[in-house]
């Protein structure tokens, strides 16, 4: 017997957290967040790292003397690089788009990391809700994609994506969740 369709789902461990969690009612919105906030900085850690120190470089020499095409245009030169994984890439578009809104150095990086995380978190929300579409049907799919919208919208009011790229970043003020709250008494549980 199964412990659920979450285990089967073709996604990283954190993202079954998810899942599992967005599945059942007894998991609040903001819970879920924190278990996605917790999933996003694996991938970060494992797509993001080996390249955030090129990114930042190139975001750092963005000063008031040269122009926003330069740095674009070695911001497109390493979206573009085969090396450079997929949530990586978004970032740097992201960046490249914040450039185009008047961001610079590294506000933009922040606003594109932050956009390349909700992005990811979404396209694996809905790849959430066709798994549990096959798994458990129409009625489960409709109420994966309720509560992870229900997560990500929480998230994107509460500045969770902004709070977790500052951090990446490097700024110590801010905290994240590396690490999902573990419920282990019935105390502890859900408010009734």
């Amino acid at each position: 017997m199964s412990d659920g369709p979450h285990k089967s789902l073709p996604l990283r461990h954190g993202y079954q957290r998810v899942a599992a969690w967005a599945f059942k009612p007894a998991f609040s919105v903001n819970q879920i967040g924190e278990a996605a906030e917790v999933a996003l900085l694996r991938d970060v850690a494992i797509e993001v790292a080996p390249t955030l120190k090129q990114i930042v470089a190139i975001a750092d020499e963005q000063d008031l003397l040269s122009l926003a095409s330069s740095m674009n245009a070695e911001l497109d030169r390493l979206r573009v690089d085969p090396a450079v994984d997929t949530l990586a890439a978004s970032a740097v578009e992201g960046a490249q788009m914040a450039l185009k809104e008047g961001y610079r150095g590294i506000v933009a990086l922040e606003k594109g990391l932050a956009a390349a995380m909700s992005e990811r978190l979404a396209a694996n929300g809905r790849a959430m809700e066709e798994h549990y579409l096959v798994k458990l049907g129409p009625g489960a799919c409709q109420q994966m994609r309720r509560r992870i919208n229900d997560a990500i919208g929480h998230m994107n009011s509460n500045g969770a994506f902004d709070r977790m790229a500052k951090s990446i970043l490097g700024d110590r003020s801010i905290s994240v969740s590396r690490t999902p709250t573990v419920y282990d008494g019935v105390d502890q549980g859900v408010a009734f």
